[in-house]
């Protein structure tokens, strides 16, 4: 298998130029640097043509404002080489700097992961997410109240402000 290698991606912010400084941190992980966090809104994530994952293999996406927790973006493989990966809207917000990182893992892993990532049909397991929380708390009722909507709402914002990505850990 070939050793992960920091010149293997890259990622680029509409308007920046691209992010190519990553340094390994292990030998399964490496970060870069992103300046004015508050400004981006997404990511555009890509494998270059030497980047030699192996098979079952994926590249995952990371991003940290001012070393506070990590949010996973989503993932490339061979099969699906480039992304456009959305931020949430608070990401960053604030922060001097922000670190993007990136993690081989295997595929089968970075599939319960890669909610948030690029295209219809990513947007689309977003938004079935977020369908499935509202649905399992309606139903956790055995009448729902007429403000059922009003509560679930209070308490996604809730569990949002504690953890970003609650919606993306299998249920």
């Amino acid at each position: 298998m070939a050793q992960f290698a920091v010149d293997w991606f890259g990622v680029v912010a509409p308007g920046r130029p691209v992010v190519s400084n990553f340094v390994m941190v292990d030998s399964a992980k490496c970060t870069a640097l992103v300046e004015r966090p508050a400004d981006i809104g997404e990511l555009c994530f890509f494998l270059l043509p030497r980047c030699q994952l192996p098979p079952a293999t994926c590249a995952v996406l990371y991003f940290s404002a001012d070393d506070g927790a990590w949010t996973v973006l989503g993932s490339l493989s061979a099969e699906k080489p480039s992304g456009i990966f959305r931020l949430p809207p608070h990401l960053g917000a604030g922060a001097a700097v922000a670190r993007v990182g990136v993690a081989r893992a295997p595929a089968a892993t970075a599939a319960n992961l890669d909610l948030v990532g690029s295209g219809a049909s990513d947007r689309r397991g977003f938004a079935r997410a977020i369908a499935r929380d509202l649905m399992a708390f309606v139903t956790s009722f055995a009448a729902p109240p007429a403000d059922v909507v009003d509560r679930w709402l209070a308490r996604f914002d809730a569990k949002y402000a504690r953890d970003p990505s609650f919606y993306l850990r299998p249920q």
